[in-house]
């Protein structure tokens, strides 16, 4: 299958969360593609994550993907910009919050697509600060949904998933054999509504 078989198998799927996509070319182990945003949907960078999961899985010399050209487009209310840089250009509100347990987002009464993009959210507010996160409310269909899937997309960016219980699983940021994992165990759960890591980001600038 080709870079452009591959992006053409993944359009309507694409589409279906918001987003539209082209074929720009490919730079060596790098794939360039340009979007653009014609729906609400999840967030633009979970979905680039799983079209360069996508490419890998078919292509294995593929590294990664590009975003070259993005158009947030009419759907979010702001003029198209040239690159993806300025969507990244923001940090978290919690940087500067220091952690007293183990972070926990519970994503109870989220939609499967509210419940990515808070999962989203939170594991960058926390991952760097935290070995482990833990994430709760996956009873309900919606959000044990979004955990499979968030995990499935981001697998190479942490050590494993543990399956506390039907409500209740562990991201492992670092190997479970750590210390600073079995510390963090120790230490009670600061719980966070995943509604406030929908609107989590301010301007860095």
């Amino acid at each position: 299958m080709t870079e452009t078989e591959i992006i053409e198998k993944l359009k309507p799927k694409l589409r279906e969360e918001g987003l539209e996509v082209d074929f720009l070319g490919r730079e060596g182990a790098v794939v360039n593609i340009r979007a653009r945003r014609v729906s609400p949907g999840v967030p633009v960078a979970f979905l680039v994550k799983a079209i360069a999961g996508t490419y890998r899985r078919y292509i294995p010399e593929i590294e990664d993907v590009c975003l070259a050209e993005y158009d947030p487009g009419e759907a979010i209310g702001t003029a198209p910009s040239e690159t993806f840089e300025p969507v990244f250009k923001h940090k978290s509100v919690f940087s500067g919050l220091e952690l007293k347990g183990l972070p926990v987002i519970d994503l109870a009464g989220l939609d499967r697509r509210h419940a990515i993009q808070a999962l989203e959210n939170f594991a960058r507010a926390w991952s760097s600060k935290s070995p482990i996160l833990g994430v709760e409310g996956l009873e309900e269909d919606a959000p044990m949904r979004a955990m499979k899937k968030w995990a499935a997309v981001y697998q190479d960016d942490y050590s494993e998933t543990q399956v506390v219980s039907e409500r209740r699983w562990n991201i492992l940021v670092a190997p479970a054999s750590s210390p600073e994992i079995e510390e963090m165990l120790s230490k009670p759960d600061e719980r966070m509504p995943g509604k406030i890591f929908l609107m989590l980001v301010e301007d860095s600038e």
